[in-house]
């Protein structure tokens, strides 16, 4: 699967920070082999729509360091299509753009930030609704992240530089089976932890950002899809 994903950020306050996400699929292909032989499936258009506040509900502030805690709360929108079809007939609800229902998201954040390096952690957890007999599983994430300053070494007495980042995350996720009239989905659901080394390159402008998901352990419900490996890119402007 080869994803554009698309998020504006608006700080509407000081404290209180609105965020709008619309993924973009490109390519998704699913390759089986079958009775009459192999074949593929593939689908493509816009995802699911997350819009989401985050309210810095704690913040403390000394010289070159910050602490800040921010809950986050939200909904996810059924903007992606649920029912694709192509010459086999329907394509599985597991592989559909979005789910057709409405769900609901909630979590904190953890930001500790110096002139060094910088920490952050959170944990979310996304609840889905029903639509047409059929239940997206629930999911449950926790995510941390070590940024650590590469260059410069030696921070200028005057002047903002741009910024290089190493950075380290780790990412557990925990989602539950997909359920159809209240059963259990077989070969959905489970848990996935990752590794993922990355750069980050900071200027006031924009941000240029890339990761690697490497999986560490997965553990699928019986012949659940599982991951290789996943690339991030990312860009990021800045604008006032």
């Amino acid at each position: 699967m080869t994803a554009l994903g698309n998020v504006l950020a608006y700080g509407l306050t000081g404290k209180l920070t609105l965020f709008g996400a619309v993924p973009y699929l490109l390519d998704k292909d699913l390759r089986a082999t079958m009775t009459a032989g192999r074949i593929q499936r593939s689908t493509a258009g816009f995802g699911d729509t997350k819009l989401f506040g985050r309210y810095v509900a704690y913040q403390h502030d000394v010289l070159g360091k910050s602490l800040r805690i921010a809950p986050v709360a939200g909904v996810v929108i059924p903007t992606g299509d649920y029912q694709r079809s192509d010459r086999y007939g329907r394509l599985p609800r597991s592989f559909q753009n979005g789910t057709g229902a409405w769900g609901a998201l909630t979590g904190v954040i953890a930001t500790y930030q110096t002139f060094d390096y910088e920490f952050d952690a959170d944990l979310t957890y996304q609840a889905n609704s029903r639509k047409a007999g059929y239940q997206a599983g629930n999911e449950l994430r926790v995510d941390a992240s070590l940024q650590y300053r590469l260059w410069p070494w030696v921070l200028p007495k005057t002047g903002l530089p741009a910024f290089l980042y190493g950075v380290l995350e780790a990412n557990w996720v925990r989602t539950g089976a997909d359920r159809i009239s209240g059963n259990d989905v077989p070969n959905t659901g489970g848990s996935q932890w990752f590794f993922s080394p990355g750069l980050q390159y900071v200027t006031r402008d924009y941000v240029l950002e890339t990761a690697v998901q490497l999986p560490v352990a997965q553990r699928m419900r019986g012949n659940a899809l599982r991951d290789n490996y996943i690339v991030h890119l990312g860009f990021r402007v800045h604008f006032q």
